[in-house]
């Protein structure tokens, strides 16, 4: 899997400089990878989701738990045993919060970001905490902005699947859009900013997306709310194959609030099947709204929450493992909630500090009011 590389839309010098500049911001993450234990379970899955991927033509997402500032790139580099990094070898896409991977301003650290994040393959997403009062970008036609990031052969595909609906190629893409009583600005335009719907048309071009449910970086042992952001994406890629997977260990890797990674430390991954087609075409089959994104969001955090056991017995030993999971039982059991159904199913718990009020509230669904307060991004 090393040997898979991404077609970027520029050649000769261009090409060259981007190629050096990206190996450069790769090098620490080959070195940090090189002096990782990883410990891979359902490596197949991925392998045979690639291969069905490249048969087809269709999308890949894949879709994890979120523990470490640099998850993305550092878990799908050992996953595909990259040694070295670049814009081409890096050859899926990774959703990362603008404010911190692409800072606006003259600054030299701001440009210093921006002259990386480049060559990086990033799909930039604002997020409400980050933006505060600002607005996220709408743009009423994304038709041009697409087109100059996803490139002529995307752009052919996304056009062949607006013939088959019946659609010319800009409505297609405006389908993608949520509306609410401001239209598709105002309140949605969180699910409407041009980042979610260049990420939506990259999958059903036929890319490679990383997802990060969760929205942001736990800060323990247990799994946060998912956001409705990733279940919009989900929604509007029908064609796309949906991957599961978890980890632990990365936040020993690089813990929150470390400046640099700790070497020696292990990584366990359990990659799942992919998720039933017909499991998400029946939500599909509901009119798109928050509530629905958030539906398939919950989803598929119980795909992702599924493969946890594993990875914690691998990790913290049997005895251990089984008392987390115990203890995360009898909290779901004890919160007498809005979703009976759902919280028999699903385990999130978020982390030590939160009121029982709120627990109760972001347990199993985003608050009303905010549709959409994280999207799915590398924080």
């Amino acid at each position: 899997m090393a040997g898979r590389t991404l077609r970027q839309n520029v050649n000769g010098w261009s090409r060259i400089e981007r190629l050096v500049r990206s190996r450069v911001l790769g090098f620490p993450f080959v070195v940090v990878n090189a002096l990782t234990k990883w410990e891979v379970h359902g490596r197949e899955n991925l392998e045979a989701a690639l291969r069905l991927g490249d048969a087809t033509g269709r999308g890949l997402v894949t879709v994890s738990n979120h523990a470490s500032l640099f998850d993305d790139p550092l878990v799908i580099m050992g996953l595909l045993g990259i040694h070295s990094f670049t814009v081409e070898t890096k050859c899926w896409w990774s959703t990362a919060c603008a404010a911190n991977f692409n800072p606006q301003g003259r600054s030299l650290a701001s440009k210093f970001v921006r002259y990386f994040s480049d060559v990086s393959n990033m799909i930039f997403l604002s997020r409400a905490k980050k933006r505060k009062d600002a607005p996220a970008t709408v743009l009423d036609d994304p038709l041009e902005y697409l087109s100059g990031c996803i490139g002529d052969e995307g752009m052919a595909r996304l056009m062949a699947l607006a013939e088959r609906e019946g659609r010319d190629i800009v409505a297609y893409l405006r389908s993608f859009y949520t509306k609410g009583q401001d239209g598709i600005h105002g309140s949605m335009a969180p699910l409407n900013q041009i980042g979610m719907i260049e990420t939506i048309a990259k999958i059903n071009a036929g890319q490679w997306i990383h997802l990060f449910p969760e929205g942001g970086r736990s800060r323990d042992v247990h799994l946060r709310s998912p956001r409705s952001g990733v279940g919009k994406v989900i929604y509007h890629a029908g064609e796309s194959i949906v991957l599961p997977l978890f980890f632990y260990g990365t936040q020993d890797v690089l813990p929150v609030g470390a400046v640099l990674p700790r070497p020696f430390k292990k990584v366990v991954v359990n990659i799942g099947a992919p998720l039933s087609a017909g499991m998400l075409d029946g939500l599909r089959r509901r009119p798109a709204s928050p509530d629905v994104y958030g539906d398939m969001s919950h989803r598929i955090m119980h795909e992702i929450a599924a493969l946890r056991p594993l990875v914690l017995e691998r990790y913290f030993g049997a005895e251990r493992a089984a008392k987390v999971l115990l203890e995360e039982g009898q909290l779901a059991q004890a919160l007498v909630s809005v979703d009976e159904a759902a919280r028999k199913s699903d385990v999130f718990v978020e982390p030590p500090g939160t009121t029982d009020e709120a627990k109760k509230e972001s347990l199993y669904r985003e608050p009303s009011s905010s549709p959409m307060s994280g999207v799915g991004v590398t924080s």
